[in-house]
């Protein structure tokens, strides 16, 4: 199943996608449990992908970050 491999793959923006589809799918099929099910398994995957997002996984990326931003202004400027 999609949602399966989405969640191994850590693809949480596709997982959220299927998520939202097979939720509209059980609702338009009458099945409001499953629905709801999904729609939390959705949340669940909306607030875990803001904690991934936001987390910074060693600093040297930030390091190197900062440098490009400053060469980039650096050109910029001339």
């Amino acid at each position: 199943m999609a949602e399966e491999d989405y969640t191994s793959l850590d693809m949480l923006s596709a997982l959220q996608d299927v998520q939202f589809l097979r939720s509209v799918l059980l609702h338009n099929l009458g099945m409001t449990k499953e629905r709801d099910e999904t729609a939390t398994r959705q949340q669940k995957t909306e607030v875990l992908r803001s904690e991934t997002e936001a987390e910074v996984v060693e600093d040297w990326i930030t390091e190197v970050w900062d440098l490009v931003a400053d060469i980039g202004c650096k050109l910029a400027a001339r």
